[in-house]
This record gives structure tokens, C-alpha cells and sequence, in this order.
């Protein structure tokens, strides 16, 4: 139909395994406000990010076949509303407009939507009330301009009286604003009367069903009731167990799968390292976050105070447990001072320093991540036609890529000058330029400004930073559905990030030290 806004012909359309519909049909023409009714847990929310391009087939145990067709690109208000938490109501509808596809970007029309829906433009996200938080995502969506207006469960956890006012508004901004609308809801009472048509998912038939309106409600009490969960049987009964090659199989295929999947991951993050961002404001704007989270003033205190450690223990028990120590020390002062110099510049701090980052940036960045992804940020910037990788994915990996030498250069400072310290106030008869010449007597190269190692010292040091910013944004950016997932992924990060780190070192430790005096 040339009208068509939506055209859905003999979809299947399965997640994690279940099926949700199948053979499915529908069409929506351009204008009509349609509700597409179902019980809680029949899919509706699939359907709707399906239809937005936020699920695709393959990814999320997402599958589809069929055709669906959707004239223009479709904008979803999300239940929890999805607004960029470190963002204020102007800017969540700022970055909308920005990523508008085609057409002008003209900054009046945010002004002019903050002033349709009565909106505090410069209060963050936390300071807002349930309502405003409502209405911030319809303004962001709108911004978009999409000509397909998708919303999921918008009256869910509300009075009466507020689902009614939520129902009006969603009538006024279809009618004013020309869009083609999709309420995703079992909330009939409210949003029966505005709806044009009403579409019924039935989890039973696993199909999509016109129904008329004034039998709308019969139908859904008839759906709901079909599709009750049936009791559990008890746990392995009646249940044939794999056998033990084939949970082996089984085993080998998801290995390859994990696999492929890490392979893919590390081509993703290497590919990150140049900047490629869809806008260069947005693009900035999130190395800076980043850039701040993983280097910021606290990770400078952080590693430097790990760097004073370093300096301090090295050199105060190099000197404090050295073997007969009255007649070896007179001999050996002068390789000693150099052996640490060697052993904090290639060794100490490099190790150290990078298992610290694991911890403490690792962890930051999955939280961080983790915690956009629990609350739908992830999906929102999907839904405005943008992968979040990048933006997000491209501002860790940038800010790991600048921030760890930065951080590891301050911290071998600080750790030289700690055993220096430490040397002065235990050898008081030696001149202070004694400990710095022979600090870097095993490091300077002749004719060169670098000391010697450095390329091994950079090279190992950038290897384990990747590897740190693309486990931490990984775990971080997978499905969340609780705070204890998001926690989950922390810990995985860091204990992952800090193998990572140890085995990078490992590896090195074979070939780069082959310039070490005998």
C-alpha cells in the first residue's frame, strides 16, 4: 500500500529461544494511531524495537523472518524513558537534532520544544520529576523527526489521573505533529479512547489480531488468561539428560562462538583508536568524559601514590636487606642504583601501574557502561540512528590510548623522586647528582633522547590499556536486567582486566629483555 507507514508480512520473530510471533501480519497506514495491545511479557517490547531497528536479527538471541517495512525510520519513547543521565533536558534533545538524518539542524526548534512540553531546558535528568522525564523523552524522540512514533508502555506505574493526562498528551502531539503512532500498552482504559485502531498481540497464537474496539478489553481478559505461564514440572523430570558427548559438543561450540566473538571485539576496539565519531562535538565531548574517568585528577592521585610506594619500597629495601651489607654496598652502590633505575622504569611501574588501572579505570568504565546499558541509554542512541560503540567504545579506548602513558609517566616520575629520597636520607655522604646519573645508567642511549626499551615500554603498555578499555566496555555493554548484573560486570571486568594485563607482561618478558647486561 503506497500510504503504508508500517507493512509487516509473515513475520517470526523469536527471542532467546522463544517464539513471539509467527506467520505474523499487519499494516499500519500513514496518520493512524494504533494500539498494539498484549499481556505483560507477550513481547510488545520486542516488536517495537524490532520495528525501530534497535534489535536486529543475530544480535541480543534476536531472529527474524519475514518482511517488515517501515516508510522512513522509526523513534521510540522508552517505558523508563532513556535519557542520557550525564546530560541536561536541552542537551538529550540536542543530541537528537544532531543526529538528525537529512534536513536542517535549527537550534530554535529545541528552544521551541522545551517550550511545548514545559520543560526545565538546563536541569539534568536526576533532577527531574517522573512526568518531566516522560515528556523530556517525547521532545528528544520528536527532535529526531521520525515519521513513526513507537511508545512503549507509556502509562505503566502511574495514577489514574496522570495516565489519563499521559494519554491526552500522546493524542495531541499525533494530531499536531503529523505522526503515525504505536502505543505499545495493556493499559486499555487510558489509551483505548485515542487509539484509531487496536491490534492485539496474542501470546497464545503468537499473532498479531484487529480487534473492534468495544471488544477490545473481552479479548485482551481472554489472552491474558490463555497465556498464563503453565507450572514448572519438578526440576529433571521426564527430561531426557544430553549425553556426555553432546554437552561436549555443545561445549565446543560455544567456545568458538566466545571465541569469534573476542575476535571480533578486538578488531572493533583496534579499529576505535581513530577518531570516527558521527559528530566531532559529540565526539569530543565523549573522549572528554572519559578521559576524565579513567585519567582524571583522582586516577593522577591513585597512580602517583602507587609511584611513591614503588620508589620507597625498591629502594629502601634494596639497601636495607642487601647480603652483608658493610662489605657489599661499598662495591655495589653504583649497579644497585642502576639496577633500580632499570627494574622501576621497565618492570615496577609498568606491572604495577597497570594492574592498579585494571582495577580502578576497568572497573569505572564497566560501571559506567554497564549502568548506560540498565537504563536503556544504549537503546536510545540506537533508536536516534547512532551505534553507541561510536561514541562510547571510541571514547574509552581514546581515553586509555592518551591517559595511560600520562599516567604511568607520572608515576615513574614520582617513584624515581620517592627513592631518591629514600637514598638521600640513607646515604646522606652522597652527592645528590650521584642517585640521577646513575639512576638511568642502564637506560640512556647514546645519541638518543629515548631511553633504552622505551618501544617495548609503549608498546606493552598501549597492548595492555587496549585490552583493559575493550573487556571493561564489553562486559560492561552487555544485557543488563538487574543492578546485580551491572555489579557482576565490574568484578568480571577487573579480574579479566588484570589477567589480561599479567599475561601481556608475561609474553614480553620473553623477548624484551634481551638487551638486559649480563
Amino acid at each position: 500500500m503506497s500510504d503504508a507507514a508500517i507493512e509487516i508480512g509473515g513475520l517470526a520473530l523469536s527471542m532467546g529461544g522463544r517464539v513471539l510471533l509467527d506467520g505474523a501480519d499487519l499494516v499500519i497506514r500513514s496518520g493512524e494511531c494504533v494500539l498494539l495491545a498484549g499481556p505483560s511479557g507477550s513481547g510488545k517490547t520486542v516488536f517495537l524495537k524490532t520495528l525501530a531497528g534497535i534489535l536486529r536479527a543475530g544480535e541480543g538471541g534476536c531472529a527474524t523472518e519475514g518482511r517488515i517495512r517501515v516508510a522512513g525510520r522509526a523513534g521510540i519513547v522508552f517505558q523508563d524513558a532513556a535519557l542520557f543521565a550525564g546530560l541536561s533536558v536541552e542537551d538529550n534533545i540536542r543530541f537528537a537534532l544532531d543526529h538528525r538524518p537529512g534536513g536542517p539542524r535549527d537550534p530554535a526548534r529545541i528552544r521551541a520544544l522545551i517550550a511545548e512540553f514545559s520543560l526545565p531546558g538546563a536541569a539534568r535528568v536526576h533532577q527531574l520529576s517522573g512526568g518531566q522525564r516522560g515528556r523530556t523523552a517525547v521532545a528528544r524522540t520528536l527532535a529526531f523527526d521520525p515519521p513513526v512514533l513507537l511508545y512503549d508502555e507509556p502509562t505503566s506505574g502511574l495514577d489514574p489521573a496522570l495516565r489519563d493526562r499521559v494519554a491526552r498528551t500522546i493524542r495531541e502531539v499525533h494530531d499536531s505533529h503529523g505522526k503515525t503512532t504505536v502505543i505499545a500498552s495493556h493499559d486499555l482504559a487510558s489509551l483505548l479512547p485515542i487509539a484509531d485502531r487496536v491490534i492485539v498481540l496474542d501470546p497464545a497464537a503468537r499473532t498479531l489480531r484487529e480487534v473492534k474496539r468495544e471488544e477490545a478489553e473481552a479479548i485482551l481478559r481472554e489472552v491474558e488468561a490463555a497465556a498464563a505461564p503453565e507450572v514448572e514440572t519438578e526440576a529433571g523430570a521426564g527430561v531426557r539428560r544430553p549425553s556426555a558427548l553432546a554437552r561436549a559438543g555443545g561445549a565446543v561450540v560455544e567456545a568458538a562462538a566466545r571465541l569469534g566473538d573476542a575476535a571480533i571485539a578486538a578488531l572493533l576496539v583496534l579499529a576505535a583508536i581513530v577518531p570516527r565519531p558521527p559528530r566531532i562535538r559529540w565526539g569530543l565531548r565523549h573522549i572528554g568524559y572519559y578521559l576524565r574517568l579513567v585519567a582524571g585528577p583522582s586516577a593522577v592521585v591513585y597512580l602517583g601514590s602507587s609511584g611513591l610506594l614503588i620508589g620507597f619500597i625498591a629502594t629502601f629495601f634494596t639497601f636495607r636487606f642487601l647480603p652483608f651489607r658493610q662489605y657489599t654496598e661499598p662495591l655495589l652502590i653504583d649497579d644497585l642504583v642502576a639496577a633500580l633505575g632499570y627494574a622501576m622504569y621497565r618492570i615496577l611501574v609498568p606491572l604495577i601501574g597497570s594492574i592498579l588501572l585494571a582495577a580502578r579505570s576497568g572497573g569505572a568504565v564497566a560501571a559506567d557502561i554497564g549502568n548506560r546499558c540498565f537504563a536503556g541509554e544504549l537503546d536510545a542512541m540506537r533508536s536516534l540512528g547512532v551505534e553507541p560503540r561510536r561514541y562510547l567504545l571510541a571514547g574509552v579506548v581514546q581515553s586509555f590510548v592518551i591517559g595511560v602513558p600520562l599516567l604511568m609517566g607520572i608515576a615513574f616520575v614520582l617513584a624515581r623522586e620517592a627513592g631518591f629520597v629514600v637514598f638521600a636520607f640513607t646515604h646522606p655522604e652522597e652527592e645528590p647528582l650521584f642517585w640521577h646519573w646513575h639512576f638511568a645508567l642502564l637506560l640512556a642511549t647514546p645519541g638518543s633522547a629515548l631511553w633504552k626499551g622505551t618501544g617495548w615500554l609503549v608498546a606493552k603498555l598501549l597492548i595492555g590499556a587496549l585490552g583493559i578499555a575493550g573487556i571493561s566496555y564489553f562486559l560492561g555493554a552487555r544485557p543488563k536486567r538487574s543492578g546485580r548484573e551491572v555489579s557482576d560486570a565490574v568484578t568480571a571486568a577487573v579480574i579479566w582486566g588484570t589477567i589480561f594485563v599479567l599475561l601481556v607482561h608475561f609474553l614480553f618478558s620473553f623477548f624484551e629483555f634481551q638487551d638486559v647486561p649480563r
